[in-house]
């Protein structure tokens, strides 16, 4: 089973990329699956604003490949968060509520859950 689970889309500061042709690419490469992982960095140091995410539109994003995709591709739902620690907090009460399945590893990462 190959997967790659650290993609980055137009939703985030740092990718200009479309789902759509992400997903081609995939199916292309003969993955089994992707996850989406783009970033959620409040107050960012270099660009406080640069990664802020819109939750509502990402997910609506992902949801809908999610539904039209299912028999090519599997495809989840992840975020990468910031981990400055005056802000641990502010991101745990971004994430919560989404539909994101995060795993908390010993760094205090949040992690996309794919199995």
């Amino acid at each position: 089973m190959l997967w790659d689970t650290h993609m980055h889309t137009h939703h985030s500061g740092d990718s200009d990329a479309l789902m759509p042709d992400m997903i081609q690419a995939a199916v292309r490469q003969n993955l089994d699956g992707i996850c989406f992982t783009d970033h959620f960095d409040y107050d960012y140091p270099d660009d406080p604003n640069l990664f802020l995410l819109d939750f509502d539109s990402y997910i609506k994003e992902v949801r809908s490949f999610q539904d039209t995709c299912h028999d090519r591709l599997s495809i989840r739902l992840g975020i990468e968060v910031g981990l400055q620690p005056h802000i641990t907090e502010i991101n745990r009460k971004a994430v919560t509520g989404h539909p994101f399945l995060p795993r908390c590893s010993r760094n205090r990462s949040l992690l996309p859950e794919i199995l």
